[in-house]
């Protein structure tokens, strides 16, 4: 019942009570060994829970009920250009995966019952961006491919979709998608069986299927020049499965946030802040 925010740039994680956004406890950087800029929270009971973080090459693990520091897993993540990233966790049975993004090609595997890191998948496209795990225990992963640069070599900007099996660690399907000029993303269904893929647009697909659908599910807005907008988050909602998308439209200006139905249908929309990235439900 309690909501934890990872605040990237003061170091800290809040606790806070929902109905009143009351401070209920903290932990900050100064309270761990290795805590930096904590990224994404990954609960797996309620007295353990880890934390990555954008450029310490640790996984802090503390305890949500007391807000207190119980210790830190070594990634072995090199320092490239500051950043030793960790990002989104996602778990199965004692494996909990996460994607190191940042100037990187590797998805860590972590052992929960040791909180050590045991293995790693190494991918051939560059800075894995969007993990999910889907109801036949896959691993579903999507890189940015990287950026294109001058003097160095991290990519070349095209993103791949990966399925990797969870038991076995082992690459099924490398596809290589459409030059991205926005951000991707990944969500399945409540039910696991459907994957939802931002890359530009929207596109829908079984998580039997080998290849991404030619027609996008969704199509982002565009604006009167024809300029598509920026999508750049996807939730659905665990109830009902209706379909979030986060719209950043230019970076510059308000956000907006679309909600359609499974079968596509636009059911509202609104104005939200800057870059909405993300939802939660209650």
């Amino acid at each position: 019942g309690i909501v934890y925010v990872a605040m990237e740039a003061s170091g800290t994680i809040w606790a806070l009570d929902p109905r009143t956004v009351l401070v209920k406890g903290q932990l900050s950087a100064g309270q761990t060994e290795h805590m930096i800029n904590p990224r994404y929270i990954h609960f797996l009971s309620s007295d353990k829970a880890y934390v990555t973080d954008l450029y310490s090459p640790y996984i802090t693990i503390f305890n949500p009920r007391t807000m207190q520091y119980v210790g830190s897993i070594p990634t072995g993540q090199p320092d490239a250009y500051g950043y030793c990233s960790t990002e989104e966790m996602v778990q199965w049975k004692d494996k909990v995966f996460t994607n190191c993004w940042s100037y990187s090609n590797k998805i860590l595997v972590v052992d929960t019952t040791k909180d050590e890191v045991c293995d790693s998948i190494v991918l051939n496209s560059w800075q894995p961006k969007s993990m999910v795990m889907d109801a036949r225990g896959k691993l579903w992963v999507i890189t940015d491919g990287g950026y294109s640069m001058e003097d160095d070599s991290f990519g070349d900007n095209i993103p791949h979709l990966y399925r990797i099996d969870a038991e076995t660690l082992t690459i099924e399907q490398d596809q290589a998608l459409d030059t991205d000029n926005a951000n991707v993303q990944l969500a399945t269904n409540p039910s696991g069986t459907v994957l939802y893929i931002i890359n530009n647009d929207v596109y829908r697909m079984d998580i039997t299927a080998t290849h991404v659908p030619v027609r996008p599910f969704i199509e982002a807005q565009r604006n009167s020049n024809g300029t598509r907008h920026f999508l750049y988050g996807i939730g659905i909602d665990p109830q009902n499965g209706e379909i979030y998308l986060a719209d950043a439209v230019d970076y510059r200006q308000s956000g907006v946030v679309y909600r359609y139905n499974q079968e596509a249908m636009l059911l509202d929309k609104f104005r939200v802040g800057i870059t909405p990235n993300n939802f939660a439900f209650k």
